[in-house]
């Protein structure tokens, strides 16, 4: 998607928002109000969400925040091609609106560590140095991508948690849990001189998660009534009804018995302190693998 096909745009008004943390983590820097010199000089400015890709499509997911002389990039992912695309690997979102404005980049955000948020790294790294803020889980996943890529030495990685806070220029970013179908998904609290801006991550509502933490709606009820100037909301295939997994694992048992010939099984995966990617099946799964032995070994 090309940044010019869609853009919005805030201006500044006497709206502000207070930080949601309690405390600040290793990367945050001094809070502090922005000064009446500053205001008048930021009055006229105008942010600007611009997605470069992940609108109405699963993958190249990169949305990027601009204020003033400061930009923030949330993810960079691929795109895997369809069928028609012959002799294509992938698609990743195009950057040139970035690489015309090197000098206003502050770093790139990471909500987790799936392909469609972070496969477009090593493309991008390639041609911007920049930091990157991600969880431990999702800082793993991308050394490894990088690696493969061979372009690790170009990652800046600062690992972030729920309840980390950090300054970007003009931003002040928060992180916050969301239920997600790989562990360690953050929302993101996200304040600008013109209002609080949220960023759900990839999310679903399954209040019993099989990994991860659920999302929890108290927090984005309280942020509600804080006043969000925009919800930038991102839940893949929210459109359709599809069972959790504490209620599809019952089934299976059946498919493994029923199942003619050998069954396949695809798990999550999760990184070792080695930073070697291995799958590691949940634990409803390995349960049953292990009932059926003769059939199956994990």
């Amino acid at each position: 998607m090309s940044a010019q096909r869609l853009e919005m745009s805030f201006s500044h008004s006497t709206c502000h928002s207070e930080p949601f943390a309690s405390r600040h983590s290793e990367h945050s820097e001094e809070s502090r109000p922005f000064a009446t010199s500053q205001g008048d000089r930021l009055k006229n400015k105008k942010l600007r969400i611009i997605p470069l890709g992940g609108l109405g499509e699963v993958g190249k997911n990169m949305m990027v925040l601009e204020y003033a002389e400061d930009i923030v990039v949330i993810d960079a992912g691929l795109m895997f091609p369809s069928e028609e695309m012959l002799g294509v690997d992938l698609l990743i979102p195009d950057i040139n609106y970035l690489l015309q404005r090197k000098q206003n980049l502050r770093g790139i955000i990471i909500t987790h560590g799936h392909e469609d948020h972070i496969g477009a790294l090593p493309y991008v790294l390639s041609q911007l140095n920049l930091p990157i803020y991600a969880t431990k889980l999702a800082g793993r996943l991308i050394s490894a991508e990088l690696k493969q890529r061979g372009v690790k030495g170009r990652a800046r990685i600062n690992v972030v948690h729920a309840g980390s806070r950090i300054r970007l220029g003009n931003f002040t970013v928060e992180f916050f849990p969301v239920c997600h179908s790989i562990p360690d998904s953050m929302g993101l609290i996200i304040h600008t001189p013109v209002g609080m801006v949220v960023h759900s991550g990839d999310f679903k509502l399954d209040y019993t998660p099989v990994i991860g933490e659920a999302t929890d709606l108290n927090q984005l009820a309280w942020l509600g009534r804080k006043g969000v100037l925009l919800l930038l909301s991102d839940s893949t295939y929210v459109e359709l009804s599809r069972p959790r997994p504490k209620v599809a694992a019952p089934q299976v048992p059946r498919q493994l018995e029923d199942g003619e010939g050998r069954v396949s099984l695809t798990p999550p995966k999760v990184v070792s302190p080695e930073t070697a990617v291995k799958p590691v099946p949940i634990p409803e799964v390995v349960s049953e693998m292990r009932r059926h032995e003769p059939i199956l070994t994990p």
